[in-house]
């Protein structure tokens, strides 16, 4: 069954001017998948970056990598055995993961992923020593090889190198 990236493509791109905002009726949804909720990330991450920036050298500098796009997981293993087999028994991102959800729950999952990164940017910006990488990380197209056969999961060793290189790139010290 061939799978597509979505409505995203390889860059992640702001679904709403304001994360945090959604109806009612998402709610329930986000409680079924086990999701956050985009303003209590927001919270919480503008928290950690202020006690970072509080605790922090003043010529410090902090560098913030997206979310990597998970969803690609399920487009390269779906149908896979033994990848499903681990992600089920190890209980692994079981909102996206999870033989039981639907297409749509999947997209869901995606879209919320998009949206933290939003909040990551977002939230980044509001200090002059705060860089993020422009989800880099999350518009990586991983491979197989990139993923670690341990929990298909994880990167691997090349996925690790793969992932550096990526973040190195977008850093204040590589880019």
């Amino acid at each position: 069954m061939e799978h597509r990236l979505g409505r995203l493509g390889r860059r992640a791109v702001p679904l709403r001017a304001d994360p945090g905002t959604e109806s009612r009726h998402l709610r329930p949804q986000l409680q079924r998948l086990g999701l956050r909720r985009p303003d209590d990330f927001r919270s919480e991450f503008r928290q950690t970056l202020q006690i970072l920036f509080d605790g922090l050298p003043r010529r410090a500098h902090v560098f913030v990598a997206s979310i990597p796009d998970i969803y690609q997981l399920w487009v390269l293993y779906d149908g896979d055995p033994i990848a499903e087999f681990v992600w089920d028994v190890a209980n692994i991102c079981q909102s996206l993961l999870s033989p039981a959800r639907t297409a749509d729950d999947r997209q869901f999952v995606r879209d919320r992923n998009a949206d933290f990164n939003v909040v990551l940017g977002q939230e980044c910006a509001t200090f002059t020593r705060c860089r993020f990488d422009d989800n880099a990380v999350f518009g990586y197209h991983f491979t197989k090889q990139d993923v670690s056969k341990l929990d298909y999961f994880h990167p691997s060793l090349t996925g690790q190198a793969h992932l550096a290189s990526v973040t190195w790139s977008a850093s204040w010290w590589g880019g």
